[in-house]
């Protein structure tokens, strides 16, 4: 394998939210060219994705000095110093007027033990909750939370993905915990530890499936589009196979569209619900094709088995005949 093509490798993991596979081969890649600058700006990028903003400088430094012309080195490197004074900036803001307000201000002193971690913890998730819906909700606060929603996969890594004014709004909303008598270090050590919890709520699925001619591997990725008002749904990605799912609202009810490799795209209405499954079927008055007579998928079944677990299964017509449902089970990834 050449180094171009090894290159290419890397950036498809790297694309793909594989960021230890897109680090074994930039480092390979640097074992054997040390002076590879685009190894070592998209190495430092990996590592300023993964928080590790000291190795991220480091490293972009290194293919400036190797590159200097190049914008997008100068771009990342400045992210990079710009996370990290950001970061210095918020941990002295949060001693300094969080220290104030327990000081002053505390109705009661507490003090961190398991109890005390365990209730700051669900307060953390409370008002982690009202940061996150209002991100969503508020225009002004959604310019701040949507780079999380950046990524082209929800793997586990765009649990750190956030802005510089993310983390200002965040700790902006946190104040309270110091009036009811957590100290400002406890409060931010308990955020650290909330973050990591959530990094395991940005996963991919894997699974196998039967498309007629055997069990193959099948990886699911999902992202929020349009303002998170769309949930993309995509499997086979980077294959000749494919396919992209929609999820969104029409007319107050949940309903699909599916970009299908068999050349059409079925439009599905929610059929039924409860609290462990989803029904569509096809709403024939949206189909672009035959239904009849051409094939496509006729509907879908998605059965969450538990919060790791999800099964569905697929109805196909093919050559006007309807197939068996097919069911697959998909597993959460969490590393």
């Amino acid at each position: 394998m050449t180094v171009e093509q090894a290159m290419d490798l890397a950036l498809t993991h790297h694309r793909a939210g594989r960021l230890r596979e897109a680090e074994l081969i930039y480092r390979q890649i640097l074992t054997t060219q040390p002076q590879h600058s685009p190894a070592l700006h998209l190495l430092g990028t990996l590592a300023l994705q993964l928080g590790n903003i000291n190795a991220a400088i480091d490293l972009l430094q290194q293919a400036i000095r190797i590159q200097p012309g190049f914008a997008d080195f100068h771009a990342n490197l400045g992210t990079a110093l710009g996370n990290q004074t950001m970061n210095v900036l918020i941990a002295a803001s949060v001693y300094l007027i969080y220290g104030y307000l327990w000081t002053n201000f505390r109705v009661y002193t507490i003090s961190l033990n398991v109890y005390s971690f365990f209730v700051l913890l669900i307060l953390m998730d409370f008002f982690s909750y009202w940061v996150h819906r209002w991100g969503h909700a508020i225009n002004i606060l959604w310019a701040v939370h949507s780079p999380h929603h950046s990524a082209e996969e929800m793997n586990i890594f765009v649990g750190l993905r956030a802005s510089v004014t993310q983390r200002v709004f965040t700790f902006s909303v946190l104040w309270p915990l110091t009036l009811i008598g957590f100290r400002p270090f406890d409060i931010y050590l308990v955020n650290g530890i909330h973050l990591f919890i959530a990094l395991f709520q940005h996963v991919t699925w894997t699974g196998k499936t039967d498309m007629g001619q055997g069990p193959v591997d099948m990886t699911i990725q999902y992202r929020l589009i349009a303002a998170g008002s769309v949930l993309e749904e995509r499997c086979f990605a980077g294959t000749p196979n494919e396919m992209v799912t929609m999820y969104y609202d029409k007319a107050g009810k949940l309903a699909m569209t599916h970009y299908c490799v068999m050349g059409n795209r079925p439009e599905m209405a929610l059929k039924a619900s409860d609290g462990k499954s989803l029904t569509f079927d096809l709403d024939a008055s949206c189909c672009t094709f035959d239904a009849k007579k051409d094939s496509h998928m006729h509907g879908v079944t998605i059965q969450f088995d538990d919060a790791d677990t999800v099964t569905t299964s697929c109805k196909a017509v093919v050559d006007g005949k309807e197939m068996p449902a097919k069911p697959t089970t998909f597993k959460r990834v969490k590393s």
